[in-house]
């Protein structure tokens, strides 16, 4: 299951950054090219855990579900310290980054929810233990 989770979130992320490279407004998010770059970083993770290094997995969901959920909360505390992290300048309100930190919020506990209930090694496929 996690490495299903991983492949969701890899595509996904990797489609919001392509088109975050292009496109200011997306869904009502804020993009910039360095906010899209770092969907598409995250999201090349995600496959390369998934498909590459199943292992990795659980790992990767905890990290990056940790890392979304501090950006979810930063963008409500902090607006204008978040807003410098995703490529913005200063000036803008929690209230402008609603949308923004509601997704963020939302990946965080996608990521952490299926990292929590993933065993601690996925079991490789193929191979049996004497």
């Amino acid at each position: 299951m996690i490495q299903s989770v991983c492949r969701v979130f890899g595509f996904a992320s990797l489609g919001l950054g392509m088109i975050g490279l292009f496109r200011n407004h997306v869904l009502g998010l804020h993009m910039t090219p360095a906010h899209g770059a770092l969907h598409i970083v995250s999201g090349a993770l995600a496959l390369f855990f998934a498909y590459a290094a199943p292992q990795g997995t659980r790992g990767f969901a905890m990290t990056f579900g940790s890392v979304f959920l501090t950006l979810g909360v930063l963008g409500f505390l902090a607006p204008n310290l978040m807003a410098r992290l995703i490529g913005h300048g200063t000036g803008l309100s929690a209230e402008a980054l609603l949308v923004d930190n509601l997704i963020h919020l939302m990946i965080a506990g996608f990521l952490l929810g299926a990292g929590l209930a993933a065993d601690e090694a996925p079991a490789r496929r193929g191979l049996r233990r004497a």
